[in-house]
């Protein structure tokens, strides 16, 4: 038998600088670089709530956008390394990032079925909402039902598209909530 492997990965960031100041919106590069004795699996670099996955270790970079805050806040910048054996190592970095003077909220520039639209049961709906920020949105939630979904947009417009299934079985005259929200990096919010 082949013995487990016991020994963790290596991971280390080289930039940003631990303690590195930042308003919110801006787009940091992160440079880290992770190895291990037998593998990895792909590794995960995290800024606040915002996550990307690189597939090829040694050298890790990503950029990501300063997430928005309401005041100056240290956020860790995290690279999670796991070897096949499911040995894992973290490095983290933390940024302080100060508020966007951003007050501005994004708009819906079109939502498209309307609002209150009728489906049967088995159908699918699909709903496509285009928006604009007057410098670059943060990211779109999409709720069904309680069921949240956040995609991280980083562009000063867009179109987020997606299908929502009504039940088979649901009864009549039965309703399945839909809502989107928009936030930009100055922590501005449009809901519809």
């Amino acid at each position: 038998a082949v013995p487990a492997d016991t020994q963790p990965p290596a991971v280390s960031i080289s930039s940003p600088a631990d303690g590195t100041s930042v308003v919110a919106g801006t787009l940091i590069s992160i440079v880290a670089a992770a190895s291990d004795d037998i593998g990895l699996r792909p590794t995960i670099l995290s800024f606040g709530a915002i996550s990307t996955t690189d597939a090829s270790p040694p050298s890790i970079t990503a950029s990501l956008y300063a997430p928005p805050v309401a005041v100056p806040t240290s956020i860790p910048i995290e690279v999670r390394a796991e070897d096949y054996d499911h040995n894992v190592t973290t490095a983290t970095r933390e940024v302080l990032v100060t508020p966007s003077t951003d007050t501005t909220p994004p708009v819906f520039t079109s939502l498209c079925p309307a609002e209150e639209t009728m489906a049967q049961p088995g159908d699918s709906v699909r709903i496509t909402a285009d928006w604009s920020d007057n410098i670059r949105l943060y990211a779109v939630e999409r709720y069904i039902g309680t069921e949240l979904t956040t995609i991280a947009a980083g562009a000063p417009n867009g179109r987020t598209q997606f299908s929502v299934n009504v039940p088979a079985d649901a009864p009549a005259d039965s309703t399945i909530a839909v809502r989107l929200r928009l936030i930009d990096f100055g922590g501005n919010i449009s809901e519809r």
